[in-house]
């Protein structure tokens, strides 16, 4: 503890401060106030953008959403932690010796560090139950019993809250155990267990930021490996047979796409933790830590990823989202056999064309409920070249067609006349099933005697069963 002997500073009062200042250092008085700035605008940026989302409902994963805003809040409190440490400084710079007792023992001193108690745990916490949703979603997809619901959500994170305020607070509810020092130990208002020094509360000191911490991240580290083996089963089970097209196969990878943009989150705070705790660990066995590593470790690698999270994930998602409009401008019109579009079913349909005719194509059953009339050879042969054309492209990408060869799976385009102008296939699963095989013609179609649509289901029938049988998808003269 630094004292006065005749009008000369003897000593240091700790690990950060020096006789005149609270941060001695000045690349760590700078860079406590950028990080500090940083994490302050920039989670209020997230709270405001997640807040304004939910209002016009366009978040699609409620629960993600929900508790990156949750982790926002977190990271915000990390940054006014950091200015309120840089703001102190700035106030006792020159006189800090004079100031000391003053500031350790003062109530915003002890604010100030619960503060930083509940922005650390309660961001350990929520990065561990991000990781665990995606892992729930990604390698137990069915099991929906796993699956966090929004009001799930909300049950666990106030939790959280109550569990990280309780940690915050308990230092200060119990002055006999803790002796009104916990906080007050350091300048920054900060009880990490960096040192061989044992102050009252140490015990408690390790048991949050080492032993809480350390198992909160073994669990998201295990919910990684997890997800990453998952997602190599995922891509062997791929290889061996055709594209993945179906809607379960489609929602498995965006799952995957969210929890790989989760795990830069998860990234850094493994990245700032992890050191915490093994140095922990190793002042805890006697090992006594430089001065200066205790210093960087409270200031900079502690709070740093309160700075980065908004900048890695709600940043970062708003610029790929215009990216991907750039992008999806741009393969509208270089693509020349694919193209999308919306049905009543949301489906997607591969085109030998350019570009979607308008009006919008009709489902080729639903047509034949409408108009009674048989088809022309010339729609026949339409709709035999245009089948053939898509098939040709579907092949070329690796999808399996024969279960995409049904009526159900047949959209057509009408010209001014009324005629089959062109025909689409339409990449979903098809609706009618009977043991196992899809039927043409269902069972309240059969009439008692012919019809054009019986006919017409027939010809169709034939026209699949031939591009099925074809060994060339060229194009028919």
């Amino acid at each position: 503890m630094a004292k006065l002997e005749d009008t000369n500073c003897v000593a240091p009062r700790d690990q950060f401060s020096s006789c005149t200042d609270l941060m001695e250092n000045v690349i760590l008085r700078a860079l406590i106030w950028i990080l500090g700035f940083s994490a302050f605008v920039g989670n209020v940026f997230v709270i405001g953008y997640r807040l304004t989302d939910a209002k016009k409902g366009r978040k699609k994963n409620n629960v993600q959403a929900s508790l990156i805003t949750n982790l926002a809040i977190s990271d915000f409190l990390m940054g006014l932690y950091m200015l309120t440490i840089a703001s102190a400084d700035t106030k006792f710079r020159g006189t800090y010796i004079y100031q000391a007792d003053y500031w350790t023992s003062s109530i915003l001193c002890q604010m100030t560090g619960m503060v930083s108690v509940i922005s650390s745990e309660a961001s350990v916490f929520l990065v561990m139950m991000i990781s665990l949703d995606r892992c729930f979603h990604v390698v137990a997809p069915f099991k929906r019993g796993l699956h966090m619901s929004h009001r799930s959500s909300h049950i666990i994170e106030t939790a959280i809250w109550a569990l990280s305020f309780m940690l915050g607070l308990l230092p200060i509810l119990t002055p006999s155990y803790f002796k009104d020092d916990f906080y007050g130990a350091s300048g920054v208002c900060l009880a990490l267990p960096l040192t061989t020094d044992r102050p009252a509360g140490w015990h408690y000191s390790i048991a949050i930021f080492i032993g809480v911490n350390l198992v909160c991240f073994v669990v998201t580290f295990l919910c990684y490996v997890a997800i990453f083996m998952t997602v190599k089963t995922s891509q062997r089970q791929v290889a061996k047979g055709s594209a993945a097209v179906g809607r379960e196969d489609r929602r498995l990878k965006e799952e995957i796409k969210l929890a790989t943009k989760m795990a830069l989150i998860v990234g850094t705070d493994l990245v700032c933790w992890m050191p915490i705790i093994i140095m922990g660990l190793l002042s805890a066995g006697g090992t006594s830590l430089p001065a200066q590593v205790y210093a960087w470790t409270a200031v900079i690698i502690l709070p740093i990823n309160s700075s980065l999270n908004p900048y890695l994930y709600t940043i970062s998602t708003v610029h790929s989202q215009h990216l991907n409009k750039l992008r999806l401008k741009q393969e509208a019109a270089e693509t020349k056999t694919r193209e999308s579009i919306n049905f009543e079913l949301t489906t997607t349909l591969i085109t030998p064309f350019t570009s979607l005719p308008s009006p919008l194509p009709q489902r080729m059953r639903n047509w034949l409920r409408r108009f009674s009339r048989d088809l022309t050879n010339d729609e026949l042969q339409i709709i035999e070249r245009d089948v053939i054309e898509a098939v040709s492209s579907m092949r070329s990408e690796g999808v399996k067609v024969d279960e995409f060869l049904h009526v159900d799976n047949l959209a057509i385009q009408t010209n001014n006349a009324g005629k089959i102008s062109q025909a689409f296939i339409v990449l979903d699963v098809p609706l009618p099933l009977a043991n196992g095989k899809s039927k043409v013609i269902d069972d309240d179609e059969k009439p008692e005697n012919d019809s054009p649509m019986t006919r017409n289901l027939v010809k169709l029938q034939t026209i699949f069963t031939r591009v099925a049988m074809r060994k060339t998808t060229n194009k028919l003269n």
